[in-house]
């Protein structure tokens, strides 16, 4: 690759349980970004030689959640609900002005012994003048499983997923 990227990034979030398996809290996001071309790399990229693209982004926000299944890694039973929202702000020291929310639901049944229906929803939308890597990006995060994260992205998105479980005998999956 002809360029050089580098950065870091850091996500604090602080939850206090609630009525009712409530769990709701802030949380920050802070990360920066630099891009360089590498030295005796290809002519054809249109940074300059010498010239480093910086990008930061910081924010405030909220989360909420509740999660009643009573296995967090093989759900059998229950529901679990998570909504986050995240507020960039210049006056933050973030290049971009812009928010983005994001919310989650899944509910499971078991059917019969080792059988299991596992339904997710989710939403996403960004508001402000965000960035193409601040929009809301198919195949991330468990969304439409099978799509390849980065393909398809915008401003909203909205999916939906029904899945069949079978748990099979001697530790095959």
């Amino acid at each position: 690759m002809p360029l050089k990227q580098d950065g870091s990034a850091f996500v604090g979030e602080f939850l206090r349980k609630l009525k009712w398996k409530f769990f709701l809290g802030p949380r920050i996001l802070t990360g920066h970004s630099s891009i360089t071309r590498r030295p005796g790399g290809s002519d054809r990229v249109l940074i300059p030689s010498g010239l480093t693209l910086n990008t930061k982004l910081t924010a405030l926000g909220f989360r909420i959640n509740r999660d009643s299944r009573p296995n967090r890694f093989y759900p059998e039973s229950g529901t679990f609900f998570d909504l986050t929202s995240d507020f960039f702000a210049t006056g933050l020291g973030s290049k971009y002005s812009f928010q983005s929310y994001r919310a989650s639901f899944s509910k499971y049944w078991g059917l019969r012994k080792n059988q299991v229906l596992a339904y997710n929803g989710y939403f996403c939308a960004t508001g402000g003048h965000s960035p193409f890597f601040g929009n809301c990006v198919y195949g991330t995060s468990n969304q439409l499983r099978g799509y390849v994260a980065g393909k398809y992205f915008d401003r909203y998105m909205v999916t939906t997923q029904l899945e069949y479980r079978l748990a099979l005998p001697w530790r095959l999956g």
